[in-house]
């Protein structure tokens, strides 16, 4: 496993996945901004993570997809206890308790895994029915 590159594969599903989110929350799309906002990150996590994957097996990576999935979500935590929470959540009322207990977000995080894990999948296939003998 390249793990430079899940690395960065993950922290760019996760900027934009914190972008979609914060405009989400900010806009004027309803009384629960809360729960539009994690609705629209539960839409946009499969397109998102499918790029994450995408990027990552771009230079012909062999990694599992599991490993890959476990390793892009693994930095996902890593980056949401560290920036995310004190930076967003816990200034709106928030802790990392209520953040990391919510059900939404383990939801998303299945989403995200079983998306990556998809396209590993996916490509896998692809490249074993391009095998010319």
């Amino acid at each position: 496993m390249n793990f430079s590159r899940a690395i960065t594969s993950a922290t760019y599903v996760w900027i934009l996945g914190i972008i979609l989110f914060t405009v989400a929350i900010y806009l004027p799309l309803g009384e629960n901004t809360e729960r539009i906002a994690n609705l629209t990150l539960h839409i946009a996590i499969v397109p998102l993570a499918w790029f994450g994957a995408r990027h990552y097996y771009k230079k012909a990576a062999t990694t599992p997809g599991y490993l890959l999935a476990i390793a892009m979500m693994s930095m996902t935590i890593v980056l949401d206890a560290l920036i995310t929470v004190p930076v967003l959540i816990i200034p709106a009322g928030g802790s990392y308790s209520a953040f990391f207990g919510d059900l939404g977000f383990w939801i998303i995080a299945l989403e995200y895994m079983a998306t990556v894990h998809l396209y590993a999948h996916l490509k896998r296939r692809k490249s074993l029915t391009n095998i010319n003998f």
